[in-house]
């Protein structure tokens, strides 16, 4: 096996029978991490900044399962654009701010064949952005979309 890079040619014209599974996070890495709160509403709603992402899976004629994601962002660390706009919101903006990254995401993920939460539930008390009982329960992801 080996790894793509970005904006190597994708997919490789010899495959057949493939289903492509990503992992769709907005939370790890540098390029992630540097973002503004708006341009990760940006990448959920176009599906841009994951290589290959939904969109070239989709196009490439192959189909796509992305088997993670959640609705964590990178909010842990004070040197983070979105911790730096998280502590200017209310309570209430920020469950708005969640169930529209939620509702972006999803929009782009209805192109795959398939896709699952990273988890149905996570004990940790401070990381409910990964359990998706808790996010229903919350009123951040809609319940329809399931």
């Amino acid at each position: 096996p080996r790894t793509l890079n970005r904006g190597e040619k994708f997919p490789d014209k010899d495959m057949q029978n493939v289903m492509i599974d990503l992992h769709l996070y907005q939370c790890f890495g540098k390029s992630w991490q540097s973002l503004e709160l708006s341009r990760h509403l940006d990448r959920a709603t176009d599906g841009k900044g994951h290589w290959p992402g939904v969109p070239e899976v989709v196009s490439s004629g192959l189909e796509v399962s992305v088997s993670e994601w959640s609705l964590r962002l990178p909010d842990w660390s004070d040197e983070f654009p979105v911790a730096k706009k998280w502590r200017e919101l209310s309570a209430e903006d920020k469950d708005e701010t969640m169930k529209e990254f939620a509702k972006r995401q999803l929009k782009t993920l209805r192109k795959a064949s398939a896709w699952q939460f990273w988890s149905w539930k996570v004990d940790a008390s401070n990381e409910g952005f990964w359990s998706a009982q808790e996010c229903l329960a919350r009123g951040l992801l809609d319940p329809k979309a399931f």
